[in-house]
């Protein structure tokens, strides 16, 4: 009897796919929120007064960023701070992709029935600090850096060779809320010209996180916001730039 040689199972072709870029380029201003409690501010206080005469280049001996790395209790990005007049690039394959806009998607009913078909929205997300609980007795430490030139960029692979601007959505969350952190924050005008800020891109039910690259910071600092003898976040001092 001949010897039968099984065949290979062919496999299915792979799906090419195509990689999909977006980017928001400009000035901005991002922003961290730390939950402390008192002690930390004591101890701040006490120590940076202990050390007046340091000859470190800041003044300071302690180093901040470290020490609310590891002693707050709790952080949250305020906002990453994209300027609303960002310029917005669309690319697919490195190819650029043409967009009206960006809009908001509520106003999409407001344009004509000619509207192009290549309109740019923004999309909604949960307001800022809607779920950052501040506890009694503690206080918010802010760390601002207004930066001169930023980009958000991010990138997903996608199965499709072409696609339409309108088919993706900017989603943003709004920074001026009824919210403990945007009274804090918003509402001490730390946040200078930020009303909205870019977190994501979707496509097609695909979400991709942006991330934030900049240079040339201009300004910024460590703010200690406490709520004041009404119980509002009024009470604000710069602690360092």
């Amino acid at each position: 009897m001949p010897k039968v040689i099984a065949k290979k199972a062919q496999s299915k072709a792979s799906v090419k796919s195509h990689l999909l870029t977006v980017s928001l380029s400009g000035s901005g201003t991002q922003a961290y929120a730390y939950i402390v409690d008192h002690d930390f501010i004591k101890n701040l206080r006490t120590e940076d007064s202990d050390d007046d005469g340091d000859d470190s280049d800041d003044g300071y001996s302690i180093d901040l960023d470290s020490a609310l790395s590891d002693k707050a209790i709790d952080s949250y990005i305020v906002c990453l701070g994209m300027s609303e007049d960002a310029e917005i690039d669309i690319k697919l394959d490195g190819k650029s992709i043409p967009y009206e806009g960006p809009v908001d998607e509520d106003s999409l009913e407001d344009w004509e029935t000619d509207a192009p078909k290549d309109v740019l929205v923004y999309g909604d997300l949960d307001a800022m600090g809607r779920d950052f609980k501040i506890p009694d007795g503690t206080h918010l430490i802010i760390e601002i850096i207004e930066y001169d030139h930023g980009t958000l960029h991010t990138a997903m692979e996608i199965s499709e060779s072409s696609i339409c601007a309108s088919e993706l959505k900017l989603l943003k969350r709004d920074v001026d809320t009824d919210a403990e952190l945007s009274r804090a924050t918003y509402g001490n005008s730390l946040l200078n010209e930020v009303e909205r800020d870019v977190i994501q891109l979707s496509y097609k039910g695909m979400i991709s996180d942006f991330d934030l690259d900049f240079s040339g910071v201009s300004s910024g600092g460590y703010y200690l916001v406490k709520r004041d003898s009404k119980g509002e976040w009024r009470d604000c001092e710069m602690l360092r730039q």
